[in-house]
């Protein structure tokens, strides 16, 4: 909603021209390459926190809603996994002292499915790299990151 209030009002402004921009997508819609790089690249950017989502936008106005779900939920996953592996990775040296903080056993009891659930919409790059710290289960972490992506795909 935020995205279409901002849009008409940088068109009423003169700054932007909806119509040419939505020619221009029209165009690139087209193409072959476009929706095969549009997951990966949103993947990689949620992967190392930063903005993924106008890519989601994108694909969402471009493509059909059954093919835009199906790139925004399969870049979520795999910007979350990226961001688990690698804070998995990372904080593997520094688990024994991590694991002698009593704050650390208490997130790691909470780590499970409702718990991911109810953070997931807020701080999804501070779950996928503390979901990895933490070492909750991968298969319940790629579950809610699913489920998560598609919930926010319906709802939103």
């Amino acid at each position: 909603m935020g995205i279409v209030f901002t849009g008409a009002v940088l068109q009423q402004l003169g700054l932007i021209e909806v119509g040419l921009l939505l020619e221009i997508g029209e165009q690139y819609r087209r193409r072959w390459w476009l929706a095969p790089l549009i997951t990966p690249t949103g993947a990689a950017l949620y992967a190392v926190a930063l903005p993924g989502s106008v890519l989601y936008i994108l694909a969402g106005l471009l493509f059909k809603h059954f093919y835009a779900t199906v790139m925004i939920v399969a870049g979520g996953v795999l910007g979350g996994m990226g961001g688990y592996c690698f804070s998995r990775f990372m904080s593997a040296r520094a688990r024994k002292r991590l694991e002698a903080l009593k704050a650390f056993a208490v997130l790691q009891k909470h780590g499970d499915f409702s718990t991911l659930c109810a953070y997931f919409p807020n701080f999804p790059s501070i779950i996928n790299y503390g979901a990895g710290i933490l070492n909750i289960a991968l298969p319940r972490f790629i579950i809610t990151t699913a489920f998560e992506g598609e919930r926010i795909e319906l709802f939103d």
